[in-house]
């Protein structure tokens, strides 16, 4: 019984820091990236972990003198972690490029803009191939039609939290799959729109 209680006060803890800070660390969190919709999804990883460290860290948390101190520092700190590995794998897998005769666009014809944007749409598909058909819906409600966690929650008749945790687990799932595929994933979908 007192297994259980201690479970259910987690909970209410975890889902009262959620109600009050959720929206105050994204913000925190786009300002961090300097509102670049690309890294989007480094933000909500990092907000979703920062809970989980939070419903793991109960015992010693729920009598922190300064919670909302503790969320922010905490995710400025995975934000630091994050975005260096995130620019670390766009360097190494952007390519090396002669700044010393840049291209005009004019040169690019329109035959080679198609075959790279459709190169581009065989890896999202192939990325989105490896995802469970309900999966692949809620990424297409999400990233493709831009619908927020909050609007699919309510049409899924469910929390705007358990479309949050969703998201994640799929791009955490993507990540182990495809190391730069996830990158890969969002930078692609825009061609889609």
């Amino acid at each position: 019984m007192g297994n259980t209680e201690n479970c259910n006060k987690r909970e209410v803890f975890i889902e009262a820091l959620f109600l009050k800070y959720f929206q105050e660390l994204m913000r925190q969190g786009f300002y961090f990236i300097g509102y670049d919709r690309q890294f989007l999804y480094v933000v909500e990883d990092a907000v979703q972990e920062v809970f989980e460290t939070a419903y793991s860290s109960y015992n010693t948390l729920s009598s922190h003198p300064n919670i909302g101190g503790w969320l922010h520092i905490a995710l400025d700190n995975r934000l630091n972690t994050k975005m260096k590995k995130t620019r670390s794998i766009q360097r190494a897998s952007s390519p090396l490029q002669d700044d010393s005769q840049p291209v005009p666009a004019a040169q690019q014809d329109d035959i080679e803009l198609m075959l790279q944007n459709e190169a581009a749409r065989q890896q999202v598909d192939h990325l989105l191939a490896a995802l469970k058909p309900r999966e692949q819906e809620l990424v297409s409600l999400y990233y493709l039609e831009q619908k927020s966690a909050a609007d699919i929650a309510k049409e899924r008749h469910t929390s705007e939290k358990v479309i949050s945790t969703q998201l994640y687990r799929i791009r955490k799932n993507l990540k182990k799959i495809f190391p730069n595929g996830l990158i890969l994933l969002m930078l692609l979908l825009c061609l889609y729109l």
